[in-house]
């Protein structure tokens, strides 16, 4: 027969009341938060309770264990009888620092990760140190770590299919906890709801929901007002959609009159959205500010109430906006964040980097490093603005596919949403338009008896050999292989092959070789020689020489590596690429090359300035001193002093390099002044470029010139021509990794000067043969100031005109008009117009006219 259980009255109310106590003491109870690492040495690690609200709930028989991920046992158990929950529903566990703790454990005293808390219903004693988890009586837990492995021993504490929380997720492990958000969201053991938050102990995680504008989330600030809370943001406009998030922006008629609040704002969906852009969407979710940018963690997908509405107007960059002076206020472009933006008219100003960004102008003309130090530099020293209305173009951020993209490339429209990332503004593109996007412009060929000497800085070409002597990555043969390849074709195709090519960055004489029989297996009518000697740079970068047999050479030297300079009480290396000499012969003419790699520019504004700067200027004092001495020897020296100089053609404020170098210091000054040591001055052949075209090298966008080819009176009165060969320094990234292509073969652009054999004695005087049509030298000295002479020659006499025009292509001035016989002629320019006026500093064009031909050459004036 069967048997029914019965139950007297006061058993059944026990159960009844242990029933109760059981939903009220335990099954409202969770883990709500946790701080695992926190700033300095960890004093202020807690975790805290929750009871939903409830409030003064009793916690005996419950207990918190702690887990190690490192062999997956407890290492601290916490017994929490006679406690009980705050008023509001919290109890905090943690270091004696934490004001809110009821319960203390020593600092330090919780693990980092990948490690677990668990809260059980069970007795201290259960849970010896060296336990291993288990679930009997488990209530809740929360597996943990800090940008850590998953603790896979640890995982059974939680339900299935849920993760570890990384404390470290936003990046700022120090200064976030882990957070239910909403407070208290999420359910026993399970973490999709914990996310890194500036700490709460005792306090609610936030979370409630607010019914805002985007501009009520923005606000008119840097940080948004809003950060932490949960806002639903209704029928916005979607404007972008990345890979993790979508923008969205409000539509026109709903904005407010605030010009320093933003009307867009970014939405973060950890996912691809299923949106797209002109949908107009509802989103709910929590306002933070990740590193810098205002967005929305999406709670759950959006909303999309329609689609295909019109775009919000876009907010017009151009040449006055971003202003191009400094000192604007930081909130300038933070009120445009995640808004819609458009440019009708700009330029490439760095190509693509490897992450496919590049530095952009809203406007049309290019941007260059200017004379002085940083904006907000020093009082009584020149002062560069920095540049401030570049901006970076993230051109894959919205998904558009576009090409990488040279500097120079003509902007001829874009549109898309501004946005903040790695510290800078950027601008992710959903339309794009560009033209002449092209980075290889070669030098032209020589020309009759010209004959070419040229620089170039080899970027790190380091042979596939180990050299315990210094520090160094050895690179895999194919890499060493590809940098050889690259640089031949760029030296050949881009630089024609300088009878005399000055390098820097090679590692060795025997790499150097490489690179010769690279050149010569690639195109057998090119032999180098490699010389090069070995300096005293820790990462084994040399100087050296490729030499053609057009040349003779009498002998290279090495000169200063064992030379130092003193500061701060002690002596230092001076050169840690010493200078070095060729002494050459071309036509049977003597010439002699100093080929320098100077100390960077880098740390001039860091904690070893000081040292830097001295270093700079005593090695640009040095270099003078040599020049001054060869002069002294011989003072009708044909003599080129070029290479990698780290420095402008004018003062970078701190150190006016150039200047001491050529003894033509820069009228702005410098903080360590020029020491006058060369006279007469040293030319600089940059100068007679075109302004566009001064640079060898781009920096964070702005164009330089850092690499220079100097000479005096005797080499510029045979120079005929110079020219930088473009392919490196505009040139995407990308190129670098493509050994058939002769782009981005270095980060730097070659330089080639042109000098003319025929004028090495005079045109007619001693060479004893004739030019067989007319030539136009050029004009002594270039750059010049005040006056100039210009040296041409006619092979029959007839009516001429030789006239000076400036870059609009106006006549400036006429010097001669009417008949002239064959031969040799010099006619002097004093730098004036038609009217006597002297004319402004800047680039003219001598054009000669005659009944053999025309012929015309640039010169610049430099007052």
């Amino acid at each position: 027969m069967s048997r029914k259980h019965t139950f007297k009255p006061l058993t059944i109310l026990t159960f009844i009341m242990l029933a109760f106590l059981v939903g009220r003491t335990f099954s409202q109870v969770l883990i709500n938060e946790l701080d695992s690492d926190t700033p300095g040495t960890d004093t202020l690690e807690f975790i805290e309770l929750y009871d939903g609200g409830t409030g003064n709930t009793p916690l005996d028989g419950l207990v918190l264990v702690f887990f190690n991920g490192s062999g997956d046992v407890s290492y601290r158990t916490i017994g929490l009888d006679g406690h009980a929950t705050d008023p509001d529903g919290y109890f905090v566990v943690g270091n004696p620092d934490v004001a809110e703790a009821g319960l203390h454990f020593p600092a330090g005293g919780l693990q980092n990760g990948p490690d677990a808390v668990a809260l059980y219903r069970r007795n201290v004693p259960d849970f010896p140190n060296g336990t291993a988890p288990t679930t009997e009586g488990l209530i809740d837990a929360l597996v943990y770590g800090t940008n850590d492995p998953e603790a896979a021993g640890l995982m059974g504490l939680l339900n299935p299919g849920q993760s570890q929380a990384d404390e470290q997720g936003l990046g700022d492990k120090d200064n976030h906890s882990l957070q239910r958000f909403p407070n208290g969201s999420g359910g026993l053991r399970n973490t999709a709801t914990f996310m890194p938050r500036p700490p709460t102990p005792g306090r609610s995680n936030g979370g409630e929901t607010q019914h805002l504008e985007i501009h009520d989330v923005q606000g008119n600030g840097l940080v948004s007002p809003k950060t932490g809370g949960r806002a639903l943001l209704a029928g916005n406009i979607v404007t972008g959609v990345a890979a993790n998030g979508f923008f969205i922006q409000t539509p026109d008629d709903r904005q407010d009159d605030d010009p320093e609040t933003s009307q867009g704002v970014f939405v973060y969906t950890n996912a691809t959205p299923s949106v797209r852009i002109g949908d107009l969407v509802d989103i709910e979710g929590e306002v933070r500010e990740y590193h810098g940018l205002t967005e929305i963690i999406a709670a759950a997908p959006p909303s999309v109430l329609s689609s295909d509405h019109r775009l919000p107007a876009p907010v017009l960059f151009d040449g006055t906006f971003p202003p191009p002076e400094p000192g604007w206020p930081e909130s300038l472009l933070e009120r445009f964040e995640g808004m819609r933006v458009l440019i009708r008219d700009g330029v490439v100003c760095q190509p693509s980097d490897a992450r496919g960004e590049a530095w952009i102008s809203a406007s049309y003309r290019r941007i260059f490093r200017e004379p002085g130090i940083t904006h907000p530099g020093r009082a009584g020293l020149p002062v560069w603005d920095g540049n401030p209305e570049r901006l970076v173009l993230d051109p894959d951020g919205l998904g558009l596919d576009v090409p990488p993209l040279c500097a120079g490339t003509r902007i001829d429209s874009l549109a898309g949403v501004l946005t903040w990332r790695f510290g800078q503004y950027q601008i992710q593109p959903t339309h794009l338009s560009v033209s002449g996007n092209s980075c290889l412009s070669p030098v032209r060929s020589r020309a009759g008896d010209e004959f070419t000497v040229g620089t170039l800085n080899l970027h790190r070409l380091m042979d596939d050999a180990d050299d315990p002597l210094i520090e160094e990555v050895v690179v895999d043969a194919s890499v060493f292989r590809r940098h050889l390849r690259k640089l031949s074709r760029y030296i050949r195709e881009a630089m024609d092959c300088p009878d005399i090519l000055a390098v820097q960055e090679v590692e060795n004489e025997s790499a150097l070789a490489a690179l010769a029989a690279q050149i010569q297996d690639d195109d057998s009518s090119v032999r180098y020689t490699a010389f090069l000697r070995e300096g005293n740079d820790i990462s084994g970068i040399d100087v050296g020489y490729l030499v053609r047999g057009t040349i003779d050479v009498d002998s290279v030297v090495q000169r200063g590596k064992t030379d130092r300079f003193e500061f701060g009480g002690a002596m230092h290396t001076l050169h840690d690429r010493p200078p070095f000499y060729l002494y050459f012969r071309y036509g049977g003419r003597a010439f002699a090359a100093l080929n320098v790699h100077m100390r960077s520019l880098s740390g001039m504004d860091g904690p070893d300035s000081l040292r830097i700067r001295q270093k700079r200027h005593a090695q640009a004092e040095d270099v003078a001193r040599r020049i001054r001495d060869m002069r002294l020897r011989d003072p009708d020296i044909r003599l080129l002093v070029l290479g990698d100089f780290n420095a402008f053609q004018f003062t970078d404020g701190y150190v006016d390099v150039l200047g001491q170098i050529t003894g033509s210091p820069d009228p702005a000054g410098s903080l360590i002044p020029v020491t006058p040591i060369v006279d007469p001055p040293l030319l600089n052949p940059v100068f007679s470029l075109d302004p566009e075209e001064r640079y060898s090298y781009v920096y964070e966008g702005s164009a330089q010139v850092l690499d220079h080819i100097l000479i005096t009176e005797g080499t510029a009165r045979v120079m005929q021509d110079f020219a930088f060969a473009r392919g490196n320094a505009d040139a995407p990234f990308t190129f670098g990794e493509d050994e058939d292509s002769p782009l981005r073969a270095s980060d730097h652009d070659g330089l080639v000067l042109f000098l003319d054999s025929e004028r090495l004695d005079g045109v007619g005087a001693n060479s004893g043969r004739m030019p067989s049509e007319i030539v136009l030298y050029g004009n002594f000295p270039n750059p010049f100031n005040p006056a100039t002479q210009i040296d041409f020659f006619l092979p029959c006499g007839g009516m001429a005109v030789l006239s000076v025009y400036n870059v609009l292509g106006r006549k400036v001035k006429t010097l001669y008009s009417g008949f002239i016989t064959a031969g040799s002629h010099a006619i002097r320019w004093e730098g004036r117009d038609e009217t006597g006026r002297d004319v402004p500093s800047g680039i003219y064009v001598m054009c000669l006219e005659s009944e053999s031909g025309t012929r015309v050459r640039k010169m610049v004036l430099q007052r």
